[in-house]
């Protein structure tokens, strides 16, 4: 199973009504269950044929005892047939007339704890991806207004079941959530862990790969458990793909119409071009410098934020790369640069902090000397490049160290040398 926990997009704000739905949900699932009935719903017409067909017959004992146990026994069946389905009145029913409230209550209602895990956790980097983009305003609305209008058609559709019956749970907004994630950041990466037996596996997928994978196994699973006799396509991944499909077309008229700014990362640029730019186009140099100094500050604000609250520096220096590839004129102050460094290195991931690292010492930053025993070290011990540690260290000044680096930058040369006398194989050094 492949879990998202992140994303590396860049958002605006904070993630307040993503947490918040999530609480809902969990307190909603534990103070307050969903009622359900401890036996199927007949209908008086489905009752009488069903008694008539075994008084004539067609229908055996035996499955006539299955039929009565089905219903709770017979007397409870009979009961039954002269009331409503003991459905509860939070959930979305079928063939039991139009209940708009339903269209809403019916979202935030799940079965157990594994069918709330499920859509808790898929909302959690989706929903922030995409609150982060447009406020908890506007997210709660898109949300509420997803469900509602899915939900709708969804009664509309089961308004004639012959078996009333009844569905629950967030997962077409959460395929809503997806698609629209498509739309607005398809580069960008969700990071996910697959679990292999007790052990996770750490890796990170373009937006769009994982986005398309999750709408395209719906469609398989669609496909594959059609039956003709049991509501045609019309089954829980149909509404799933639904959901996918209101997240498409919204997300696409708000990129469109330009209520949602996806710096230029949106699906239809980064594919398409900007098809509604004319063919020569003066630039207002005083509009770009503010909007490149905009987004410099933005970026900042997001990777600081993602060091001040202990998050992956892994996920703070790529937001750091991809920032610089959009934007010719952002620089990560040298402070900044040294605390992904330092989070690397809090966390014993030396060896993840080897392009950062590398990075730093080439600014010629102030610390660039213990950052080079660093480097030198984690290329002696971890990558076995004695030639590489050797020229890192040739640029450091051994008299402006102090005495204990200046121990280990002996320990180090003295050890790297000893590597290269005996014919360890490396490529060849760069210039670090």
């Amino acid at each position: 199973m492949i879990i998202p926990y992140s994303t590396d997009a860049p958002l605006y704000h904070a993630p307040v009504a993503t947490t918040s739905l999530i609480v809902v949900n969990v307190l909603l699932l534990f103070l307050w269950p969903v009622h359900v009935p401890d036996h199927t719903y007949l209908p008086p017409a489905i009752w009488e044929g069903l008694q008539e067909a075994h008084d004539s017959g067609e229908i055996g004992d035996e499955e006539w005892e299955e039929i009565v146990d089905l219903a709770g026994g017979e007397l409870a069946a009979q009961a039954e047939t002269a009331s409503s389905p003991d459905f509860d009145w939070r959930t979305l029913h079928y063939g039991d007339g139009i209940k708009p409230w339903q269209w809403l209550t019916g979202n935030f209602m799940h079965a157990d704890f594994w069918h709330l895990f499920g859509n808790m956790l898929i909302l959690w980097p989706f929903g922030a991806l995409i609150e982060g983009k447009i406020g908890w305003k506007k997210f709660l609305l898109l949300y509420a207004g997803i469900g509602v209008f899915q939900s709708g058609i969804e009664q509309v559709l089961f308004l004639f079941n012959d078996v009333p019956s009844y569905s629950l749970g967030a997962s077409a907004i959460i395929f809503g959530l997806i698609a629209m994630a498509l739309v607005w950041a398809p580069m960008n990466e969700v990071n996910c862990f697959l679990l292999l037996g007790f052990r996770p596996l750490a890796f990170a997928l373009p937006i769009s790969v994982y986005c398309a994978f999750s709408i395209v196994i719906e469609m398989l699973i669609m496909y594959f458990t059609y039956s003709p006799d049991e509501g045609g396509l019309i089954t829980s991944s149909f509404f799933h793909v639904f959901g996918a499909f209101i997240g498409l077309a919204v997300g696409t008229v708000m990129v469109r119409r330009k209520w949602v700014d996806c710096e230029n990362y949106d699906f239809f640029t980064v594919y398409f071009g900007n098809p509604d730019a004319p063919r020569e186009v003066e630039v207002d140099t005083a509009s770009l410098q503010a909007a490149q100094q905009r987004s410099t500050q933005l970026g900042l604000q997001q990777i600081r934020q993602i060091l001040k609250e202990g998050g992956d520096p892994a996920m703070a220096y790529r937001a750091h790369l991809k920032l610089g590839h959009s934007n010719a004129n952002w620089h990560l102050p040298e402070e900044d640069l040294l605390e992904i460094i330092q989070g690397y290195l809090k966390q014993k991931r030396s060896s993840d902090a080897l392009p950062a690292m590398i990075e730093y010492v080439r600014r010629g930053g102030a610390r660039q000397f213990p950052v080079r025993l660093r480097i030198a070290h984690v290329l002696i011990d971890a990558d076995s490049r004695p030639g590489q540690a050797l020229q890192v260290l040739s640029k450091i000044e051994p008299n402006k160290l102090n005495a204990q680096d200046r121990q280990r930058y002996e320990k180090l040369r003295k050890k790297a040398q000893e590597m290269r006398a005996a014919g360890v194989i490396e490529p060849a050094a760069e210039d670090i």
